[in-house]
């Protein structure tokens, strides 16, 4: 998912030399450390990335709205009564900074 939206987004970002401990020598270790320094992946609480983690619907939303930079558009978009988009809009308010 990282790679797909690091490419999409066909960013000049740098990479991030202090990147997730847990991604050396992974595949998509340049696109999780670019993602990380332009604000899209924040990682786990315990500062790894865990690239094997299987991406939920809510950080796959997340991780949208932050690379298309729709944090002011998302309240618009999300309808409460849909379980799925109130687990994205929790992760959105808890995670964006």
């Amino acid at each position: 998912m990282v790679t797909l939206l690091m490419r999409m987004l066909n960013s000049n970002i740098q990479d991030n030399s202090e990147s997730f401990p847990d991604i050396k020598g992974n595949w998509a270790e340049r696109a999780i450390s670019k993602a990380k320094s332009s604000g899209i992946i924040q990682g786990a609480d315990d500062n790894a990335f865990n690239p094997i983690h299987n991406v939920t619907r809510a950080e796959a939303a997340l991780m949208l709205v932050r690379a298309l930079k729709l944090d002011a558009e998302l309240k618009v978009l999300l309808d409460p009564q849909i379980n799925e988009l109130k687990q994205a809009q929790y992760y959105c308010h808890t995670n964006n900074q």
